[in-house]
């Protein structure tokens, strides 16, 4: 008798685990925009002296990023020395897109306005 009552509810409890009502699951489509990145060519090279950078990476990355996305920036190097007060960065760009003035203000308005820039040179690339 013992053994029915556990095996009775046992198969009980299995039942009810069984029937219980699922979870909700709610999917939600987003919306992806492709955007298609056209390849800038470097006709002008500017170095400039940054002031505020802590570390190549964070400050660098958030810097390089925001330049790329103006579309008018090929490449931005950096000459990074740990502790330095001001580093220099390299930003070679395609100046029918963008110039300089508008690079070094778009580089002070990053994190709220931690760099400060200076143009140490702006010159032509010869190929």
């Amino acid at each position: 008798m013992m053994i029915r009552s556990i095996l009775f509810f046992s198969l009980l409890g299995l039942f009810v685990a069984c029937n219980s009502t699922p979870e909700t699951i709610v999917l939600r489509r987003e919306k992806v925009v492709k955007t298609t990145k056209t390849k800038v060519i470097g006709t002008r090279k500017m170095t400039t002296e940054i002031e505020g950078m802590t570390c190549e990476m964070g400050c660098g990355g958030s810097i390089r990023k925001a330049l790329k996305e103006t579309g008018g920036v090929e490449r931005v190097q950096y000459d990074f020395v740990e502790g330095r007060k001001k580093q220099v960065a390299i930003v070679t760009y395609d100046a029918a897109k963008i110039d300089h003035q508008k690079m070094l203000q778009l580089i002070q308005s990053i994190n709220e306005k931690q760099f400060s820039a200076k143009l140490l040179k702006d010159e032509l690339i010869i190929n």
